[in-house]
């Protein structure tokens, strides 16, 4: 994809998802290792190998998985809550 020169396109290093800078929201292009929120929640839970990533976090509102997803809450029926993901784009 294009990127104007003050948008980056940031690649996730345990994904490889890609992000605009202005859709995730970040204000300065980190140096060094980036991680898009869901590596960063997977890796904070330390509940899979980075090899395994792409491969989780379903979007609930398209059926592709990976790419760079925002976490969302949602109540369900019985009242508990659940966090779900949702791609940045959708």
């Amino acid at each position: 994809g294009e990127s104007a020169e003050d948008d980056a396109i940031l690649i996730c290093d345990g994904c490889n998802a890609y992000a605009h800078q202005s859709c995730y929201s970040i204000q300065k292009v980190p140096e060094g290792d980036w991680f898009c929120a869901r590596c960063q929640a997977l890796r904070a839970t330390n509940t899979l190998g980075m090899d395994q990533l792409s491969d989780t976090h379903v979007c609930a509102l398209c059926p592709s998985y990976g790419g760079a997803m925002w976490p969302v809450c949602g109540r369900l029926p019985a009242g508990v809550m659940q966090s779900r993901w949702v791609h940045a784009a959708c």
